[in-house]
């Protein structure tokens, strides 16, 4: 009976998160100004970029030095 409960435990939780994320895919192709999405990859592929995109979504303007500051406190290194 334990392994019933977890295999339909994890059927569950597998469908759960894709719904989730596809219902929240649709709320940002509806509502850009209002939701998100990044990507691990991406953000890995242009830090800066991301850091850019991040603050226009958020409606600010931000210099370079404040993308470079940015990106070194944010930095493996740094984050302790």
């Amino acid at each position: 009976m334990l392994n019933v409960f977890c295999i339909l435990f994890f059927f569950q939780i597998s469908q759960g998160w894709g719904t989730f994320y596809s219902q929240w895919w649709e709320v940002s192709r509806q509502h850009p100004d209002t939701v998100l999405f990044l990507f691990y990859e991406d953000v890995l592929r242009d830090v800066p970029g991301t850091i850019r995109n991040l603050a226009k979504f958020l409606g600010r303007s931000i210099s370079d030095e404040a993308v470079e500051r940015v990106r070194h406190l944010s930095s493996k290194g740094d984050i302790a």
